[in-house]
């Protein structure tokens, strides 16, 4: 700081300033001239002299925070022992399950200790909202916010306003699950991107978000088949075969397994519009028997990879249809090894449903995979296989009275198949 020499002045009795003032100076200076000196020496002591701003950083100068108490400019810190951040513990996450609804967060580090449970079937639990992601007064461009949900539940995370998270819009939100912690930073305004998406921790051992209890819709079909928003996803009813599911938009690196944990009918999983799975073609279902689970996975955008649970190992129907028919969903398929049998056919046709509708009524089964077919005629006429549409049937196709053949049915895609005799005139 450079030397001031300040000049008493002389005031009403004799009485000057104190003794530590120097006053070596000849003549003394005024009252306004000694304080714009001392005021001098303050503000270059306290860093505001030269345009100095209080609030903002200049090199080689003290630094005062603004009227609110906020500072910004630092190029570089360094601790020598812990930096302690604005936190808020205690936090209940608001049933409404709305963006508007949500329990405001303020804090650098907020932890969650209060939630309620999703209803079944969803993963949409209570709502915490993460502050604008609009750098604060004084501050610098970015954001860094850590989310704890310290709850048995999932809670949903909602941005404020129009921000998006992850590129969910806000009012949306993305599921917390139970005892995990997000990062949440923020670069753009306008703009959350979230660290450890999807995954929450037991004790020592990593968990991924899941739902039990979902319906597949009735009546199938894409449209408005039931989403799977998680991980982990449990069908506990599937209330006609065909209702179905829906996948996520497929994206690289994603990971999903689905159960169907109904009690005896297949389901239809769907891919998101556009996208496929494996050779089935864009928007095309895989069907899934009762009481399996699947894994998907996407290496390629736009495609789906599917790891199917095996078939049955063997299969009976009997079907009690009169005169020529047509097989009935499931007569010959869905198992390793299917036994069908035909009463009342007599001398007649028998005709295969098409090879898309065995595809599908197989279930757990992709394009190139076969399996055995043996075909009982129990009626009191011969009666003859004839081929449903995409259907090829080679060698004997006829079957007398009281006996059997074995077949070789096989997909060479998922609207193609091929029935190949193999054994024929088994006594029943």
């Amino acid at each position: 700081m450079a030397q001031q020499t300040i000049n008493a002045p002389t005031v009403q009795g004799g009485r000057g300033l104190p003794s530590n003032v120097d006053t070596s100076a000849e003549g003394g200076d005024s009252w306004s001239t000694a304080v714009a000196k001392l005021n001098a020496m303050f503000t270059e002591l306290y860093g505001q002299d030269i345009g100095q701003t209080p609030g903002t950083v200049s090199a080689s100068k003290s630094v005062v925070v603004d009227s609110n108490s906020d500072i910004k400019g630092f190029r570089n810190l360094g601790f020598t022992g812990l930096l302690s951040e604005g936190t808020q513990t205690g936090i209940t996450a608001w049933t409404t399950r709305t963006q508007g609804g949500a329990t405001a967060l303020t804090k650098e580090i907020s932890r969650i200790d209060t939630s309620t449970a999703p209803a079944a079937g969803t993963v949409l639990g209570d709502g915490v909202a993460l502050m604008s992601a609009t750098p604060p007064a004084g501050g610098n461009t970015g954001l860094t916010v850590i989310v704890w949900n310290n709850t048995a539940n999932p809670v949903q995370l909602y941005g404020a306003g129009s921000d998006t998270v992850n590129g969910v819009a806000g009012a949306t939100g993305i599921a917390m699950p139970p005892n995990s912690v997000y990062m949440c930073v923020s670069t753009v305004s306008g703009v959350w991107a979230i660290d450890g998406v999807g995954a929450g921790a037991a004790g020592g051992l990593p968990t991924n978000l899941a739902v039990n209890g979902l319906t597949a819709h009735a009546g199938g079909g894409q449209g408005s088949a039931t989403a799977l928003p998680a991980i982990f996803n449990r069908v506990a009813t599937v209330a006609s075969v065909g209702d179905s599911v829906l996948l996520p938009a497929s994206a690289v690196g994603l990971f999903v397994q689905v159960s169907n944990a109904a009690a005896a009918n297949a389901m239809d999983i769907f891919p998101a519009t556009g996208d496929a799975i494996d050779a089935l073609g864009a928007n095309v279902a895989i069907r899934i028997n009762a009481g399996t689970t699947v894994q998907f996975w996407c290496s390629v955008a736009g495609t789906w990879h599917m790891s199917p649970a095996p078939l049955p190992a063997s299969k009976y129907t009997q079907n009690t249809a009169s005169g020529a028919t047509t097989a009935a969903v499931g007569d010959l398929t869905g198992a390793a090894f299917v036994t069908a049998e035909y009463t009342a056919v007599g001398a007649a046709n028998l005709t295969t449903r098409t090879a898309t509708q065995m595809f599908q009524d197989s279930g757990n089964i992709r394009a190139g995979a076969s399996y055995m077919l043996m075909i009982l005629n129990s009626s009191g006429g011969t009666t003859t296989l004839t081929a449903g549409s995409g259907v090829t049937i080679n060698g004997t196709a006829t079957l007398a009275t009281n006996t059997g053949r074995i077949f070789n049915v096989k997909f060479p895609t998922a609207t193609t198949c091929t029935i190949t005799n193999i054994g024929g005139g088994i006594a029943k």
